[in-house]
């Protein structure tokens, strides 16, 4: 249950009165992403904080303190791209192997 996720939900006025969600369902796309919010009659897909409904599925990281998201990842890409992560859903569930550590190099 999600408080305040589905407190902040706009024009759901079962969630606000309720105060919580039973269910959040995550699509973790190899391009995209998305979340979305059952609230007990109808499912809400969470906007990001650019306001779309899809984020892409991509993290940078500029420094060990530092990273981007989604959009801003992908801009960030050509000047850090060897710690760039996208397609990382590829990857998800594979044993860990060297060749497959040399494979994620490329990704």
């Amino acid at each position: 249950r999600i408080p305040r996720l589905c407190n902040a939900m706009a024009g759901s006025p079962t969630a606000s009165q309720q105060g919580y969600c039973d269910t959040v369902g995550i699509d973790l796309g190899t391009t995209r992403s998305s979340v979305a919010v059952w609230d007990g009659r109808q499912v809400h897909v969470i906007a990001n904080e650019s306001g779309d409904n899809t984020t892409p599925s991509w993290v940078c990281y500029i420094s060990p303190k530092e990273r981007r998201l989604g959009k801003a990842a992908e801009r960030a890409a050509g000047k850090y791209i060897t710690s760039t992560v996208y397609h990382a859903k590829r990857l998800i569930g594979r044993p860990y192997s060297p060749s497959m550590q040399e494979e994620r190099k490329s990704l």
